[in-house]
């Protein structure tokens, strides 16, 4: 269906009619004493798109709302470090174990955490690696305080995929592991 700029302002306007209208008769019977429209701005629901604009406007707002997301995000980004970690050490049993446990906790980060977990050997979990890190910057971008004390990395020497991120203090180069351990130069935190 066609809609034209007037007819997509009507609506909009008649939403945002309706919206007010409902807060309105909340509040004043009372039901809003549990602040379920705590945050709610009236104003950006007259404007369409106005809310998202609002929530982009303030960093970390997305994130105040979303705590239990924040949460999710944490338990995710601990996992990956799992299998990080085991990259480090050349450990592929603990690689293998940390990314199966990954795989089925079913976060953003589960699909690749696969690749990992079915590799047959250190080296091909080393070589699927840049696609988790990836996953794994993105998801730490979008839930900035799930990562707190956390930093990315850059390694020149690891082929495709470059970056990673780590939770802790103590730079341990997954894509080379033992012989690099340390090779690896610190970046911003984005994917």
């Amino acid at each position: 269906m066609k809609m034209n700029h007037w007819t997509m302002g009507i609506a909009a306007m008649a939403m945002a009619m309706m919206t007010l209208t409902a807060c309105g008769k909340d509040k004043a019977a009372g039901d809003n004493a549990a602040g379920e429209h705590a945050g709610h701005d009236k104003a950006a629901a007259a404007k369409p798109g106005a809310a998202a604009k609002t929530a982009a406007a303030k960093p970390g707002a997305a994130e105040a709302k979303g705590g239990g997301q924040a949460t999710a995000a944490r338990t995710a980004l601990e996992g990956y470090e799992g299998v990080r970690k085991g990259l480090a050490a050349d450990d592929y049993a603990a690689t293998k174990a940390a990314a199966a446990k990954l795989a089925a906790g079913g976060s953003a980060l589960a699909a690749s955490a696969k690749t990992i977990a079915a590799a047959a050997e250190l080296e091909a979990a080393r070589a699927a690696f840049g696609p988790l890190a990836k996953a794994a910057l993105t998801l730490a971008k979008a839930h900035p305080s799930a990562v707190k004390g956390g930093q990315a990395y850059l390694c020149p020497m690891a082929k495709g995929y470059q970056k990673w991120l780590q939770l802790d203090a103590d730079m341990a180069n997954p894509y080379m592991g033992k012989r690099m351990l340390k090779c690896g130069t610190k970046e911003a935190m984005t994917p």
